[in-house]
């Protein structure tokens, strides 16, 4: 009786979707084109998104951006969640082991992580950025005179004529489209921010402010990319000499950091009759040797951060 009544239903209920056919698909097609619709008009918007942060949410967009790890993390808000994350896997992990002080101290290093990561990747980007800053200068001055003092389609000129140059090509395409994109002075002024963020360098916020006259009032500002472009060069002399004078400290820190514990672990298998699995069991599954890697490992991250963020090879005016 019962199998009756569920087959009765199920008859019932395939007639009333067969007769109601045509409406329920003009309704799904109606929910898809309003879907549709707003995440082109959200697409479009996506310039004007920076309004709805805070600070630090702004500031975590345009490291996220400057970077190009927005398709990595997508949004702030998931960079946040991945560090909480990352943090809160360390507590567990070694909680049980150190104890919760040690524990939440390596926690909160390790939920720093891939800000620190960002940031150096920021650093790399802006020292190679500004060394193929005297060719961008060179080839932006060609195109705007040509362009008749065209600021913006200079811009997109010079980011297709870029070739040997792909991190500032891919900075100057990224300008072109948000200059296009922007209709107001406040927009403008946000895009040519981004522009100046991702260089980081003082020729690169000069060059920022003229073109910014240049955009909105049409100022011609080929005297001061004129001065900008010899600037650079005399700077590049400089910079060559103190390239040169970091390139052993760099090997010294990559290489001989690694290598010394290599070393460490040779010498324990060769003289000292220990297995590997043995030393991995000591190293990882003792408290005082995962301590001591732990703290090895913090030091080394912290060694090759000073490194990066202290080391003066960035092309600037000297």
């Amino acid at each position: 009786m019962e199998g009756c009544r569920t087959v009765l239903e199920s008859l019932i209920f395939i007639g009333v979707l067969l007769t109601q056919w045509d409406m329920i698909r003009g309704a799904a097609k109606g929910i898809l084109r309003r879907v549709r619709l707003r995440r082109s008009l959200r697409s479009i918007g996506g310039g004007r998104q920076s309004r709805e942060y805070g600070r630090v949410r702004t500031y975590l967009s345009n490291l996220l951006e400057s970077t190009g790890t927005e398709k990595i993390f997508g949004s702030p808000d998931h960079l946040i969640a991945a560090s909480a994350l990352l943090g809160g896997g360390m507590y567990f992990v070694t909680v049980f082991s150190e104890g919760w002080r040690v524990s939440l101290a390596f926690a909160l290093l390790c939920t720093t992580l891939p800000f620190l990561f960002l940031r150096m990747r920021l650093s790399m980007f802006r020292r190679a950025r500004s060394k193929e800053g005297t060719v961008m200068m060179q080839e932006l001055l060609a195109q705007y005179r040509i362009r008749d003092c065209n600021i913006r389609e200079a811009v997109f000129a010079a980011a297709e004529g870029l070739e040997d140059a792909p991190f500032m090509r891919a900075v100057l395409y990224d300008l072109a489209k948000g200059l296009n994109r922007a209709y107001t002075r406040t927009e403008c002024r946000r895009e040519l921010d981004k522009f100046r963020y991702a260089i980081g360098t003082t020729w690169g916020n000069a060059l920022a402010t003229a073109m910014y006259y240049a955009h909105v009032q049409g100022i011609c500002i080929t005297d001061a990319m004129e001065d900008l472009s010899k600037s650079l060069e005399r700077s590049r002399k400089v910079c060559e000499i103190s390239r040169r004078e970091q390139h052993e400290s760099r090997l010294l820190l990559l290489l001989a950091v690694p290598g010394t514990y290599v070393w460490t672990l040779f010498c324990a298998c060769r003289y000292f009759d220990m297995t590997l699995a043995g030393f991995l069991h000591y190293q990882f599954r003792t408290p005082l040797g995962l301590r001591c890697f732990l703290i090895a490992a913090m030091l080394y991250i912290a060694g090759f951060a000073c490194q990066v963020f202290f080391s003066g090879d960035k092309l600037d005016l000297r």
